[in-house]
């Protein structure tokens, strides 16, 4: 299940590649990142739900604030909750 979610995630993320502006683009690349490494920490503990993946998500994110400028990682937040709605709809 958590393999068909990251799938729908990343190929949600995809799409936005031809109308993304360079900002977009950058939070999209980023948010890939987590969501792949998030699947994996997933898997490798036997977590197959979509909200345990969606909590890994974003604890991902919130330990990396501090990489990111505000304004990125608004971006990015927003990116998440977009690409999270738009999957589960």
């Amino acid at each position: 299940m958590t393999l068909d979610y990251e799938q729908k995630l990343l190929d949600y993320l995809d799409s936005l590649i031809e109308s993304a502006d360079d900002d977009e683009l950058f939070a999209a690349g980023y948010l890939s990142g987590h969501i792949t490494l998030s699947i994996s920490y997933c898997e490798e503990h036997n977590l197959s739900t979509v909200d345990a993946v969606d909590e890994q998500v974003y604890s991902s994110l919130v330990e990396a604030q501090k990489e990111l400028a505000p304004r990125d990682r608004e971006l990015v937040l927003e990116l998440w909750n977009s690409a999270k709605q738009a999957v589960l709809a």
